[in-house]
């Protein structure tokens, strides 16, 4: 028994001090540990939402809430999945997280829960879509250069049609 004591304290320590989140769970989602790290992405103490429902407390749109059922009976048969959502920050602001999600067994094999790590990857993913929508504007512009070029060519070579035309049509009428 202290050996399995001193071996839980060891790994509570070990996620404690670690730098991305890490939440536990049991069957029915009710929050059971979280770490520093984890309270920082969502602004929550754990003493605020240690016992609750963590799908209640992180999800509210009707789709991620389906998502995090199904992950929640894939936990329940013992089965691991890395998945990225959207949580719902204390102060109302959604956090992109990447979470890697494995079940908890009791020591007699029975599925009691599910522990989660939870990167952080809101900024990165804000990153990339500012240089795709700087992309997309950079292509936009060479395409207008482009078609402004083009036209100006057009409009180059009407004039010369007409000039050297009307040139010749006078010639010839005199």
């Amino acid at each position: 028994y202290d050996t399995l004591r001193f071996s839980e304290q060891k790994y509570r320590s070990l996620f404690e001090n670690m730098t991305m989140g890490v939440m536990e769970v049991d069957n029915e989602e009710r929050i059971v540990f979280m770490n520093k790290a984890l309270e920082q992405i969502v602004g929550y103490s754990f003493e605020e939402i240690k016992g609750r429902i963590a799908s209640e407390v992180f999800v509210s749109d009707v789709d991620r809430k389906k998502q995090m059922d199904d992950i929640t009976e894939m936990r329940k048969q013992g089965r691991e999945s890395v998945y990225e959502i959207s949580l719902m920050r204390k102060d109302g602001t959604e956090a992109l997280v990447v979470i890697s999600g494995a079940p908890t067994f009791d020591i007699d094999g029975s599925v009691k829960g599910s522990i989660g790590i939870h990167w952080d990857v809101t900024e990165i993913r804000r990153t990339q879509q500012d240089l795709l929508n700087e992309r997309i504007t950079r292509e936009q512009q060479l395409l207008e250069t482009k078609l402004q070029a083009e036209e100006e060519q057009r409009s180059q070579i009407g004039r010369d049609l007409h000039d050297g035309v009307g040139q010749m049509l006078a010639y010839i009428q005199l």
